[in-house]
């Protein structure tokens, strides 16, 4: 994982989020649209944007480690949220009509000031930050 190159001595991966099979929906219409459509020329247009976005859920990692939670995401270009477990003041869980139908959300973690990390498009949302807050609180409880 691309996270743990950043790790300090002791710090090791508690949990891992996974995306929602939603975020393939994306890659596999734009393949079928390119195959479809390649005769005509635009087809080449729809197989690059389906390479895209299957290499950019390839690429997104969302962990809570022992010190921080992290968020990276990109491709070549690479961002990377991140913010230390001691200073995240709220979860915050945003589902739309459609993540509750299919069973994905948005967890939020906020910290002091204006700090923010976001897991998008996350599967099994609630069991998620469950999990997650548990993982936060015991490592805040250890310091």
């Amino acid at each position: 994982m691309y996270v743990e190159k950043i790790f300090t001595d002791d710090e090791k991966i508690l949990q891992v989020a996974q995306l929602h099979w939603v975020t393939r929906v994306v890659p596999v219409l734009c393949f079928i649209l390119g195959l479809a459509t390649l005769v005509v020329g635009i087809g080449v247009g729809f197989l690059a944007f389906a390479v895209y976005y299957h290499l950019k859920n390839k690429t997104t990692e969302m962990v809570v480690t022992n010190k921080r939670v992290i968020n990276k995401i990109g491709i070549i270009s690479v961002h990377l949220g991140e913010l230390r477990n001691i200073k995240v003041e709220s979860v915050r869980l945003h589902q739309s009509v459609w993540g509750r139908i299919f069973g994905y959300g948005n967890i939020e973690f906020t910290g002091t000031g204006t700090t923010a990390v976001v897991f998008e498009k996350v599967a099994q949302p609630t069991q998620t930050m469950s999990r997650i807050k548990k993982v936060i609180d015991r490592t805040k409880n250890e310091l």
